[in-house]
């Protein structure tokens, strides 16, 4: 079953302003790269990087303590997640990236 949503705001639900490391691996990446989150809900995060991530991918996202904790789990927090958007940050030449959990 699929919602739909109107207006600017297509979020399930409410993120929280957080800024917490995680690391994440791309389909055709051949190690993990770290970033932080700069939201982030029971629905997915926001995150920067300096390399673009492709809007469609699913990455694999792994967070400790912190991320977990938000999320209310008390162990490390192993998920997929959906590429969702992708913006370019044009001043700092970086990407910022809007994920959906997708386990």
């Amino acid at each position: 079953m699929s919602e739909r949503y109107a207006g600017q705001e297509m979020r399930k639900c409410p993120r929280s302003e957080a800024k917490m490391p995680f690391t994440y691996q791309t389909p055709r990446s051949l190690g993990s790269r770290t970033s932080f989150t700069k939201n982030i809900s029971r629905g997915g995060l926001c995150f920067e990087t300096e390399m673009p991530v492709s809007r469609g991918d699913i990455l694999r996202i792994e967070a400790d303590e912190p991320v977990a904790v938000r999320l209310r789990r008390g162990a490390p927090v192993l998920v997929s997640a959906r590429v969702v958007w992708v913006k370019e940050l044009v001043d700092d030449k970086r990407y910022e990236s809007g994920l959906e959990f997708v386990n």
